[in-house]
This record gives C-alpha cells, structure tokens and sequence, in this order.
C-alpha cells in the first residue's frame, strides 16, 4: 500500500475490485477519477505551498507515481535502493545513475528520474538523461508539483 494514499479497509476492497475490473480489460473511469482525485486532495498538490511540497519524500512520490501508472493500465519498472552496513545502496551492473522509473504502456515509452522539489540530478543522472534524450527517448524528471500533470500524462496514454 503506498504510503502516501492511506486506504481505509472499505477503501482497500474498493481499490482491489478497481484492479480486478482493470485486470479482466473493463472501463471504469469514474472510479479512476476518484481515486486520483483522492491522490491529489491527499498531497494537496494543486493548493500546497512550495514549503509543503519540500517535505514530500522521494519514496513516497514514487509511489504514487508506480500507483498510478498500474491503474491507468502502465508496465512499470523502478528499482528500489537496500541498506547495508555503509548506507543505502542500488545494486546494478552497468553505468550509474540510470532513471528511477520506466513506464511502457501501448507505443509509449517514458524515462523519468524523480526528485523532490528541492533535489539535484548528479552527473552521472544528467549524463543518462542527455544520452537518453539523443537517443530520441521520451525522458525528464518528475516533481512532486508536477503530480497533476503527471496524472495527465498517465491518463493520457
């Protein structure tokens, strides 16, 4: 369960039958709506103030994101940092600083690093997304202030 969308267990069973609807190919838009309405009321992303917006954890954004992407029917792959005795980690085999998220959905493809508001990309992140970006890829990087247009873009595909 994301943390950032704390579902009561009436709400829960509700999402679960939204998936299962989604999962048999059925339309359910109205419950969609909802639930993203519920999503952006919950982080108050059109109203809250640049103060606000800079507490929100990168974790939880990406979340949310994951979230939405599965109801509106995306493929998605992130991969999620472990602890170890010197900290947190992400282990790969390649070059670092790949993006945090790949959705696929029909003929769309997205890149997308997320950051909080305040956040940096490191070198080795700008250096994929300019590669990825030459290379024709639909790539950015997700805010928590973009949630709106986010959900637009999820519910747009």
């Amino acid at each position: 369960m994301n943390p950032l969308l704390p579902l009561s267990p009436e709400d829960e069973v509700r999402r679960l039958q939204l998936q299962a609807s989604i999962d048999q190919g059925e339309e359910t838009p109205a419950v969609l709506e909802e639930l993203h309405r519920r999503a952006i009321a919950s982080r108050k992303a059109q109203q809250m103030p640049k103060k606000a917006l800079a507490n929100v954890l990168e974790r939880d954004f990406q979340a949310s994101i994951i979230e939405a992407a599965h109801l509106h029917g995306w493929r998605v792959h992130a991969e999620r940092p472990a602890r170890t005795a010197k900290g947190w980690a992400t282990p790969i085999q390649g070059d670092p600083g790949f993006v945090d998220i790949v959705l696929v959905k029909g003929t769309q493809l997205l890149h997308r690093e997320v950051k909080t508001e305040r956040g940096f990309l490191t070198a080795d992140q700008a250096a994929w997304i300019l590669a990825l970006q030459e290379a024709g890829a639909d790539t950015g990087v997700w805010r928590p202030g973009d949630f709106p247009r986010i959900l637009e873009t999820l519910r747009g595909a």
